[in-house]
């Protein structure tokens, strides 16, 4: 008994459509498991930012040059069931490293924070510029002006000059602008207590605050005096 034609038909399409499935779900499989991102000569930085899901880290692997589509990384990410697990970090992607391996690095957090280096001697303003312009940091400081960002981050003072302590700062790329201040700020507040409490008993300072304004008029007008000589 032959097959009737229009069963054949179905049967043909639903083949067809298998093999359609099967050979997308091939594509996929090899892009995702065994393809390499790039092949440079060099590794690649790519900026993974806080709250990051399949769409912004799709965008993040755009701006580093690979080429992934938004809706099959979705669909990768929500079959491997780790999003919950990413970290927001810098990630040197190698050369030949391929999408499964740079997705199990950012789910172990295997990349390196940002950073921002606070050298010595800096006025408030170049503070700001240093802070403010970031690219790793939120710009959500900038339309602050001096007394509200003191009072943002608890810093019971009119003037913010002298009030962040110099050092290397490390957070995740895309965090607040407005922690770093607050963590600056504290690690100096930190410090000015323990140096307040070891001080000289004849020491004629009414605060480690008034402390830390002294050191800062030396500070500088040993600076002018260096830059006279």
């Amino acid at each position: 008994m032959t097959m009737p034609r229009f069963i054949r038909r179905a049967v043909l399409a639903a083949l067809t459509v298998i093999a359609f499935g099967a050979g997308f779900v091939s594509s996929v499989l090899y892009q995702y498991r065994l393809a390499p991102l790039h092949q440079d000569s060099k590794p690649r930085r790519l900026v993974i930012t806080l709250g990051s899901g399949p769409a912004a880290i799709a965008l993040a692997l755009d701006r580093a040059g690979f080429n992934v589509s938004p809706n099959r990384l979705g669909m990768i990410i929500k079959l491997r069931g780790d999003a919950s697990r990413y970290r927001a970090a810098l990630y040197d992607v190698m050369p030949g490293q391929s999408l499964k391996s740079v997705l199990d690095a950012i789910a172990r957090g295997e990349g390196q924070p940002a950073l921002l280096r606070m050298v010595e001697g800096l006025s408030f303003r170049q503070v700001r510029e240093l802070i403010d312009n970031h690219p790793h940091l939120s710009a959500d400081t900038r339309a602050m002006d001096e007394s509200t960002l003191l009072s943002r981050i608890g810093a019971p003072f009119s003037s913010a000059e002298g009030l962040f302590l110099p050092d290397t700062y490390h957070f995740a790329p895309g965090s607040s602008a407005l922690s770093v201040y607050r963590d600056a700020w504290r690690a100096m507040d930190r410090l000015l207590q323990k140096e307040w409490a070891n001080r000289s008993a004849n020491l004629p300072l009414e605060s480690a605050y008034h402390a830390l304004i002294l050191a800062s008029i030396i500070e500088k007008e040993t600076g002018r005096a260096e830059d006279r000589a």
